[in-house]
């Protein structure tokens, strides 16, 4: 095993490719492996790219989950997005409702009735009106039965 060297009293290098951070402090900004990872809004820490708009604080700031990078573009495929946003890993029971922003699943229930359960309020949009309409229709149908 390799005894490593120091850079400073805080990083340990213990090969090329091995960097140990031994006391996180604040005052030093990292350097984030640019095709993997994303430094968070502070500069402090470094994540995995996909774990950007997961639904999940991975950075300590929360920045990895702010609304402003969060704002999901509806696209093809997760290379379109160059990568930025996790690719939609959620699946959904099949009478369940899916997020366009792919952040979770919605019971039925749930969707249009007044509440934004999706982040993105997909679940509260235009096509609400005319659910409800059917909604009233099948609750008629069914006390006049």
């Amino acid at each position: 095993m390799n005894n490593g060297s120091f850079i400073d009293s805080n990083i340990e290098v213990v090969d090329e490719d091995d960097v140990i951070e031994k006391n996180f402090t604040l005052n030093s900004h990292v350097s984030c492996n640019t095709f993997e990872e994303v430094s968070c809004a502070g500069g402090y820490e470094c994540i995995r790219k996909e774990l950007m708009c997961d639904g999940f604080f991975d950075c300590t700031d929360k920045s990895d989950e702010s609304p402003e990078i969060c704002s999901y573009q509806q696209v093809d495929s997760y290379q379109q997005n160059r990568g930025r946003f996790r690719p939609p890993t959620i699946k959904c029971p099949k009478t369940w409702f899916f997020c366009v922003d792919a952040s979770k699943c919605i019971e039925p229930v749930a969707v249009c009735d007044g509440y934004n359960d999706c982040r993105d309020g997909s679940d509260e949009s235009s096509f609400c009106h005319y659910l409800n309409i059917v909604r009233k229709r099948n609750i008629s149908t069914e006390n006049e039965n």
